[in-house]
Order: structure tokens, then C-alpha cells, then sequence
């Protein structure tokens, strides 16, 4: 769960072009309350962008399935990123969604999901995630170029620790 008023971005898998890429390459699931009209959603070619904000009381929540799934929460120039590796030959819950996240007006939360797995009596699973924090980072435009920019920013960062 991450505090408010901050913005979220996640990736789509690699975008294709037509006719070269016709197949299906990932799900975006809705649930009942999902408003893809909400004015806090925001869709790039690449990425996903869900923007916290305590004044809208209003719950909103998506799914999708990314081999690299990862997210980045930014918040007064700081950045929490949460990164996990997906199983395409595996399934998955809610439509086959390795993330999901939620916002109403008191937090945002983003969660990652492991595949379906059967754990038999004493036996373990687990769900690895990678954790790393940035400071001094912004998003200046809402743009591809943009969050290109930055993510290349967050990774060198993510590199030297």
C-alpha cells in the first residue's frame, strides 16, 4: 500500500505493430466498479499510468499480465519500485493477471501475483519480488519519451546499489 497522492506507472509487454503482430499479446481486466473513463487512469502506447487522489473517494482497480511485471510509484520526487518475473506458461488468477492495482481516496496499492500453484501439506511457495527506492526523480510529461526517460534514470539508479 502506498501513501497518497502519488502517481503509479507500470509497462505493457513489448507493443508490436499491425498486420506483422496480430496474435494477443496480454489481458487488461476490469472488475464491476473498474471506470476506465476515471480521469486518475492514464493510457500510453507503453504504459499505464494510475494517479492516487485522497479527494476521490471512488475505488478503481486493473489487472494485467506482463512477463516482466514491475511497477513504479512516485511521490514528492522520491520512487518505490517493485519489480517480478511472470510465467506465461503458467495460470494465473482473474483472468490471467501477474498485476493488479487499486486506489480509492485513502492509498494505492500495487501487488504483484504469483501463478496458480498447488501446495501440498508442509511443502512452500513463494512470490519474489525486488524492491529499490530513488530519490530526486520526476515526471516531467505523461509521454512515452518521458516515462522512458525516467525508467532509464531508475535503473542506472537501481544498477549502482
Amino acid at each position: 500500500m502506498m501513501a497518497p497522492g502519488g502517481t503509479e506507472i507500470t509497462g505493457f509487454p513489448p507493443r508490436g505493430t499491425h498486420p506483422a503482430n496480430l496474435e494477443a499479446t496480454n489481458p487488461l481486466v476490469m472488475w464491476a466498479y473498474t471506470n476506465l473513463a476515471d480521469k486518475r487512469l492514464i493510457f500510453t502506447k507503453k504504459y499505464l499510468l494510475l494517479r492516487q487522489d485522497p479527494v476521490v473517494s471512488e475505488a478503481q482497480k486493473v489487472g494485467l499480465f506482463n512477463r516482466d511485471t514491475w511497477a513504479a510509484y512516485l511521490l514528492n520526487g522520491e520512487a518505490f519500485v517493485k519489480r517480478a518475473s511472470a510465467d506465461p506458461a503458467k495460470p494465473y488468477t482473474d483472468f490471467g493477471c501477474s498485476f493488479e492495482t487499486f486506489t480509492n481516496n485513502e492509498f494505492l496499492e500495487i501487488e504483484t501475483l504469483g501463478p496458480i500453484t498447488k501446495v501440498e501439506p508442509s511443502r512452500t511457495v513463494e512470490q519474489v519480488e525486488h524492491w529499490s527506492l530513488a530519490r530526486n526523480v520526476s515526471l516531467i510529461q505523461q509521454t512515452d519519451e518521458a516515462i522512458d526517460s525516467l525508467l532509464s534514470q531508475l535503473q542506472a539508479a537501481e544498477r549502482q546499489h
